[in-house]
């Protein structure tokens, strides 16, 4: 169980650095639409620690009779982590609507393809901060529990 501890240290840090990215990514975009960026490792790299988050997460839950998986996947981790997570949630549905509606009246009233690729981008990349974070919370919550379930 020491791998799985050493690779959960790993996907922590790729998951930190990859909502790093994705959130300077994102105000990169709010601030300068015009501005042409590169986001081609953004996209794969959340498969990369999300698929074995996902994993570490249900093992996590097991057979608990909790109903609520987060519930038990937020019980060793501080509080302050629960709000970050429901207010990056919170945010990006919010700015995913947002884009979606936006990116709607812009199809029908300018024929440009900028101007989808701006709405497009502003929303993966608030999707990317919530699936980054989430795949964190998962890794330090896993690490958090120490030698009482699973290692």
């Amino acid at each position: 169980m020491k791998l799985l501890k050493v690779l959960s240290y790993i996907f922590l840090f790729i998951s930190l650095l990859g909502f790093g990215q994705s959130t300077l990514f994102h105000i990169n975009i709010v601030l300068s639409p015009i501005k042409k960026l590169d986001y081609e490792l953004l996209f794969p790299m959340v498969f990369v620690v999300w698929i074995p988050a996902v994993f570490l997460g249900r093992m996590m839950v097991g057979d608990s009779r909790e109903r609520d998986d987060w519930k038990v996947i937020f019980q060793f981790s501080p509080i302050w982590m629960k709000f970050a997570i429901f207010g990056i949630f919170s945010y990006s549905f919010i700015n995913g609507l947002f884009c979606i509606v936006m990116n709607l009246i812009n199809s029908f009233t300018i024929d440009s393809t900028e101007v989808f690729h701006y709405w497009h981008l502003r929303g993966i990349s608030s999707g990317m901060m919530l699936f980054y974070s989430g795949a964190a919370v998962i890794y330090y919550s896993f690490l958090q529990t120490g030698n009482r379930r699973y290692m």
